[in-house]
């Protein structure tokens, strides 16, 4: 027998699972786990990569998707460690309070005050510092503050919320283990009943059944039990019993294992698990706003907005409209299996358009102890950006090992005689070495050779090369440039 006697008929029953009915010799150690296959059951949705314009708190993934209503007044800093305020995400949303089909965020923020750069470059020379720390010193807490908002649609055609997919999650998930337990064969059928009538003992161990318990053991503490029989120690039964519990016991074990196989076989091979991938890449549109008011001396009133589009080519919109809104098994196996959605959920491509927008109210400044008298009238900045990533060359585990992204943005700016109009484009292909590793090159091209930015090497006036190596696995370059702002 491999079960030990002083093992109980549950502790058996564990043992037996794990290894698929087959018996093992006890070595002492008690599994507690009943279904444990040792089989992983992971999501295997690929990354999207970091965020291609990582300008302003836009990426829904970080402003969006932590829907804590509670967290109203929670301090923050808006990853400016100089600065403090208050951050409130709003449950439009959430089904309980409201259903608006949006998420929504606002924080407002004092930062640190400084005196403005551009007035301070004003000042003559042999006044400057001077000047600089004496305006600095006459700074208040709250002479830079502000206040920001966002808004992110959700619903089904938009957003990254798994709430607005469980219904078609929980479908899918129920037909798929339907038929979980039902692939038992007669033999095993009957195996079940026995086991089934063997658990159920109790009456005949609390009586101390001659034909049940072993000689001499009934009464026994370890032998008598208010919970089941399954509780109760092998060596308080009869040889014959423990037998045809143990028979029983090692043929259930195995059809469960197999179930279970089956079952999971059957999740893997519907794609099941590329649910989460599918609603990651949702469409997104995001917007967020900002108004910031500053005293005379730090600088001009500010209102800036940006509106962000997003997708992954991929979604849970494509299965919907090859499905139709009653989501099966078969039809969704059928997808996954394209040609065009496997490559797509394997590059984990995503494609994106950003619009920002900045107004800059008129200022006017005077310093007569520094012989200053500076004005700014009002100016307006536009920029249009938009690219695309992926990932390529990922190797047969799934982990992909190469990633490509293009970016192009075109800034116009009215109303302002220090900038100019500029259209910059990127192309940046990355290679991670290791886990801690990645190396880059990539190609960035400019209107004009000023506004090429920080390149390594200048191949023409108007074409600049990048190359380094990221001791960050998560450094993919996407063109991280400044936002549409104003000086």
């Amino acid at each position: 027998m491999s079960c030990k006697p002083d093992r109980t008929i549950q502790q058996c029953y564990e043992r037996y699972v794990t290894t698929g009915g087959r018996p093992v010799a006890d070595t002492g150690q008690v599994t507690t786990a009943a279904v444990v296959t040792g089989t992983a059951r992971r999501l295997q949705a690929k990354p999207t990569g970091n965020d291609l314009s990582a300008e302003g708190p836009l990426t829904a993934i970080r402003d969006f998707l932590p829907q804590v209503a509670a967290a109203l007044l929670a301090p923050t800093t808006g990853g400016d460690p100089s600065s403090l305020g208050f951050k409130a995400n709003l449950p439009l949303n959430d089904g309980v309070l409201f259903d608006w089909g949006v998420t929504g965020q606002l924080a407002l923020v004092a930062h640190e005050a400084q005196p403005f750069e551009q007035l301070v470059e004003s000042i003559p020379a042999s006044l400057r510092e001077a000047a600089r720390t004496r305006l600095a010193r006459e700074l208040e807490p709250y002479d830079d503050v502000s206040l920001t908002g966002s808004l992110n649609l959700e619903s089904r055609s938009y957003g990254r919320s798994l709430r607005q997919h469980r219904e078609d999650i929980s479908r899918l998930a129920t037909e798929l283990l339907e038929p979980y337990g039902t692939n038992l064969s007669p033999q095993d059928r009957a195996n079940q009943k026995q086991l089934n009538f063997r658990m159920r003992l109790d009456a005949l161990v609390r009586a101390g059944s001659a034909n049940v318990i072993a000689p001499g053991r009934a009464g026994a503490p370890e032998c008598v039990t208010g919970v089941g029989v399954g509780e109760v120690r092998f060596d308080c039964f009869t040889p014959a019993i423990q037998d045809s519990i143990e028979t029983a016991i090692s043929s259930i074990a195995g059809s469960t294992m197999r179930d279970l196989q089956m079952a999971e076989q059957r999740i893997r091979s519907s794609g099941f698990l590329h649910l989460a991938q599918l609603v990651n890449n949702q469409p997104q549109i995001n917007a967020n706003w900002e108004y910031r008011t500053r005293r005379d001396v730090v600088g001009p009133d500010e209102w800036m907005g940006t509106v962000r589009y997003e997708m992954g080519f991929a979604n849970m919109n494509g299965l919907r409209h090859h499905c139709g809104q009653d989501i099966r098994a078969r039809c969704l196996a059928t997808y996954v299996r394209n040609r065009g959605v496997k490559g797509s959920l394997a590059r984990a491509d995503r494609v994106w358009a950003q619009v920002d927008f900045t107004r800059r109210s008129a200022w006017h400044v005077r310093l007569p102890e520094d012989s200053v008298d500076l004005a700014l009238g009002t100016a307006t900045a536009l920029a249009l950006s938009g690219g695309y990533g992926a990932y390529f060359g990922n190797a047969e585990d799934g982990e992909n090992r190469d990633r490509m992204d293009v970016k192009a943005k075109y800034d116009f700016t009215r109303d302002d005689p220090i900038r100019q109009n500029r259209l910059v484009a990127t192309l940046f292909y990355t290679r991670r070495l290791s886990d801690q590793s990645s190396a880059l090159i990539g190609f960035t091209w400019a209107n004009r050779p000023e506004f090429l930015g920080d390149v390594d090497r200048k191949l023409r006036a108007n074409l600049g090369l990048t190359y380094k190596i990221n001791q960050s696995p998560q450094s993919v370059a996407g063109g991280n440039g400044a936002a549409a702002g104003l000086p």
